[in-house]
């Protein structure tokens, strides 16, 4: 890896394999990939210690916007479980914070099916947060692999 500070800019080493992001595989090889998928954010959630939540509870902040968009699509008593749910996680403490991706998608996850590797990139979104935010961007962006 290097670094040039003049030009804001990092080059980092090309990895192998090809983007999840589109690619099909056997229903057992995607299980085994998802596998893949979890150990590596566990690795970058523990590569430094969690800490105590700060601030508010877990953001909440857009929930209603988002309701008002989905309201088309919802059936009787959803909102009002939506709106439920939201005021029982206003409870909630502070989630804990650690290294995130920030962007973690299939199309920032390369998979080398020769040596059944996987890589992540992209880091350009990285922060301390709550590590779920990793997880509900993935599946919000590939919830077609998590039926």
């Amino acid at each position: 890896m290097a670094t040039n500070e003049e030009l804001r800019a990092i080059v980092m080493t090309a990895v192998p394999g090809r983007s999840l992001h589109g690619a099909v595989h056997p229903p057992a090889e995607q299980r085994r990939i998802f596998h893949h998928i979890g150990r590596l954010a566990a690795a970058i959630h523990r590569s430094a210690s969690a800490q105590p939540g700060t601030g508010s509870t877990p953001p909440l902040g857009k929930w209603e916007r988002h309701l008002v968009a989905a309201r088309p699509h919802l059936a009787a008593g959803d909102e009002e479980f939506v709106r439920t749910m939201v005021a029982k996680a206003a409870g909630l403490p502070p989630l804990e914070t650690g290294p995130t991706h920030g962007d973690f998608q299939l199309r920032n996850l390369r998979w080398d099916e020769t040596t059944e590797s996987l890589y992540v990139i992209d880091f350009e979104r990285s922060e301390d947060g709550p590590a779920v935010r990793d997880f509900v961007r993935l599946i919000r962006l590939s919830c077609a692999r998590w039926r």
